[in-house]
């Protein structure tokens, strides 16, 4: 597995703050987003020259993204990941000059994380191809969430839970569906119950209904206290399931999970036999951009439990 190290910095965590404000713990994946986009119009005669497009770099992931939504809603957040682009040194490791400039990165923006590090695993790399008029293409590089140690996850979780305020933990579709991160998931949902956070599930664009039933979809993330999904998604398990999509929402809100239904024109608060639906005043601002949904969502995700939180504590005051 090679050396590995813990790199945290909790210092973008106000512990002394209002104690209703939620923490967001994001487990996935950093990266670096490449993102190339057209300003010629001459995709896809794969001709592109510097001039023709306009290139940036940045880091992404969804973790950040998410992390991204809760500030934007004013609360705390930590991204628990594991950091590539390290080299071996003697007594331990060093991040490589990728893998800095991921470190740097965080610090401008006042990140909370806590990193494993490991050398021989690069950081890993996404470049993203916007063409004018069709869609976009993904190429990655970035290693798998699998060499993260569970222990590692569950520590991150533990740390968080320390400030004693109301504490999320965002588990990605990514790694709760795919097998080769069972003990990752294990590891978050085993330290969410015992701390006492609320567990969400993301389950992100996924072509999961081509891969397991409705039926077993729906067992899988029972024990989310918030779900979210996106509406195409959904319409995928109607089409493999043969039923409506209005059925396969209702089905998903006979959970006892908060669900939110992300779509093209907003969000879909379903909770139980209410259901609303909240328009975020920027959600075509940035839309189509890396991590414009992830955002949205968490923001929205942010408010719903400080408003739980609220709920609760104004009833148990109520009581006494």
């Amino acid at each position: 597995m090679g050396h590995t190290s813990r790199l945290a910095r909790y210092s973008g965590i106000d512990l002394e703050s209002d104690r209703s404000d939620p923490i967001l713990v994001c487990i996935g994946q950093l990266v670096v987003d490449v993102v190339v986009k057209d300003v010629s119009n001459r995709w896809p005669d794969g001709s592109w020259t510097q001039e023709d497009c306009s290139i940036s770099i940045q880091i992404g992931g969804a973790p950040l993204h998410a992390c991204a939504g809760f500030g934007d809603a004013g609360y705390g957040s930590v991204v628990v990941s594991l950091l590539g682009g390290a080299e071996a040194i003697q007594g331990g490791v060093r991040p490589d000059d990728l893998g800095q400039y991921v470190l740097a990165c965080l610090e401008q923006r006042g990140q909370a994380y806590d990193l494993e590090i490991r050398a021989g695993v690069p950081t890993g790399r996404i470049v993203l191809l916007y063409p004018r008029h069709v869609g976009r293409v993904m190429l990655t590089d970035a290693p798998g969430l699998a060499r993260m140690s569970p222990e590692h996850v569950a520590g991150a979780i533990e740390r968080a839970a320390a400030a004693r305020r109301p504490l999320v933990v965002s588990l990605s579709g990514y790694v709760q569906f795919e097998d080769t991160f069972a003990e990752i998931s294990a590891a978050v949902r085993s330290a969410a119950k015992r701390t006492g956070a609320l567990l969400w599930i993301d389950v992100v664009p996924h072509d999961i209904y081509q891969d397991i039933s409705f039926a077993d979809f729906l067992e899988s993330v029972r024990e989310a206290d918030i779900l979210s999904i996106d509406e195409e998604t959904c319409e995928g398990f109607a089409g493999s399931s043969g039923t409506s999509l209005s059925r396969v929402i209702s089905r998903l809100c006979e959970l006892e999970s908060t669900l939110f239904v992300s779509r093209p024109d907003g969000l879909v608060l379903a909770c139980g036999e209410q259901r609303s639906t909240m328009i975020p005043e920027d959600h075509q601002s940035g839309s189509g951009l890396p991590g414009h949904g992830d955002r949205l969502v968490a923001a929205a995700v942010a408010r719903h439990v400080r408003a739980r939180f609220r709920d609760a504590a104004d009833r148990s005051t109520q009581v006494r």
